[in-house]
């Protein structure tokens, strides 16, 4: 089983780590902007606060409580984040998936997809959760690829699970169609 010890990776050409406090003004941006953190929970424009907020996820972290992580692409120069947390018996849920606007193409979506090998390998008996707003449209779309069975609906949300097992065959399906059109983007 992997563990949080074993950071930094690298996975499809992008650096993965987990975050430090030095994260905390790049996170502030991304999560503030109006557009990208459109469908997120908010977060006030306080890099203090958002170091004081890393310090106590650290302690989750080492607990094995929760996975914080930051995508680079080359070293150094950061993409975009996502997490996994409220991880229980059974399920972890994963999320807080934002992406810089001009990060590369596919970029985001190998952020997500790596995130979510991560939290399979962590936790392969486990269902993976996941909460999207209805009005997320271009989010809906992707994450349909995965074939996730939907377990609530509000009039803004909805909530999804699915296994290790059915994740990685439509990952690999999905894979399949977004890596001819990365490496592409990387020779040009």
């Amino acid at each position: 089983m992997l563990s949080y010890t074993e950071f930094p990776q690298n996975r499809y050409g992008i650096h993965v780590r987990l975050v430090d406090e030095g994260d905390a003004e790049f996170i502030v941006m991304l999560r503030t902007d109006s557009r990208l953190g459109k469908y997120i929970s908010s977060t006030d424009n306080d890099v203090d606060k958002q170091k004081n907020w890393i310090k106590a996820y650290k302690s989750r972290e080492i607990a094995g409580l929760e996975y914080y992580f930051i995508f680079e692409k080359p070293l150094g120069n950061r993409l975009g984040v996502s997490r996994i947390y409220n991880i229980a018996e059974s399920t972890f849920e994963t999320g807080s998936w934002v992406f810089k606007r001009d990060a590369p193409f596919g970029a985001a979506f190998l952020g997500d997809i790596i995130c979510h090998e991560i939290a399979f390998e962590l936790f392969p008996d486990k269902v993976n959760i996941h909460d999207i707003k209805k009005d997320n449209f271009g989010v809906n779309k992707y994450a349909e690829e995965f074939h996730p069975i939907l377990i609530s609906e509000t009039d803004d949300q909805r909530r999804f699970k699915n296994t290790k097992e059915n994740y990685t065959l439509y990952k690999d399906q999905y894979l399949k169609k977004l890596l001819p059109l990365v490496e592409r983007f990387d020779r040009k």
